[in-house]
């Protein structure tokens, strides 16, 4: 029997805000629409599983035709992304992102999937797009510069962003691996978050820890 440690850990990596970074940068603004369709086909189980096989092939089919098409029309679109299928035909969740240039409208974005001629039926009267676009942030002006002497306050500390992973260690499960305060736990979270943490620091170096929450 193959015995599997499902491995379910925290990575934190710093976001570092600096003038000028890139990642700072507002100069590109993205406009965003949330887009539903249902395609006139049977609902397989599997497309509720967005990682699935079947889910995947089925992505790839959508996305490399309404892509092109919507590309047609407005260069400067980003992407086509779908989150999710659901029962109902195949419910098809999306979202379309473009960069700075031309923002298109609801109207136009509908009346070209209408349009459109794919290998797969969409149903027109399901078609529903959103304009989810954030509101441009304002600037508040600065104010007017005295003689009086001003108390600086001292930058935030980097924020750090949490991203959940899981993970299979082809390896035989011990059960003292339910207390992590158990040394053969402890032995083993040590050498996967050692391992782990030098991969993770030379691909990004903002990268704070890794910490394993559990070992199931």
């Amino acid at each position: 029997m193959e015995w599997r440690i499902i491995v379910p850990v925290l990575c934190l990596i710093g976001i570092i805000h600096v003038p000028g970074n890139a990642a700072q940068d507002n100069s590109t603004i993205v406009y965003r629409f949330s887009l539903s369709f249902s395609i006139n086909e049977t609902f397989q189980i599997d497309y509720s599983n967005i990682s699935s096989n079947a889910a995947a092939s089925l992505i790839k089919n959508i996305t490399s035709e309404v892509e092109p098409l919507c590309k047609k029309n407005y260069t400067n679109l980003l992407r086509f992304s779908i989150t999710q299928f659901r029962n109902g035909s195949i419910l098809t969740d999306g979202e379309l992102q473009f960069s700075n240039g031309s923002k298109p409208t609801v109207a136009d974005l509908t009346q070209i999937l209408k349009n459109g001629s794919f290998t797969f039926a969409i149903i027109k009267d399901s078609i529903n797009i959103t304009d989810i676009t954030p509101p441009p942030a304002t600037t508040p002006a600065a104010p007017a510069v005295t003689n009086q002497t001003v108390a600086t306050t001292p930058a935030p500390p980097a924020k750090l962003a949490n991203i959940s992973l899981v993970f299979k260690i082809i390896q035989e499960f011990k059960v003292n691996y339910a207390n992590l305060s158990h040394p053969e736990t402890i032995d083993l979270s040590n050498n996967i978050t050692s391992e782990f943490s030098q991969i993770y620091k030379k691909r990004f170096p903002t990268f704070h820890r890794m910490i394993i929450l559990k070992l199931r």
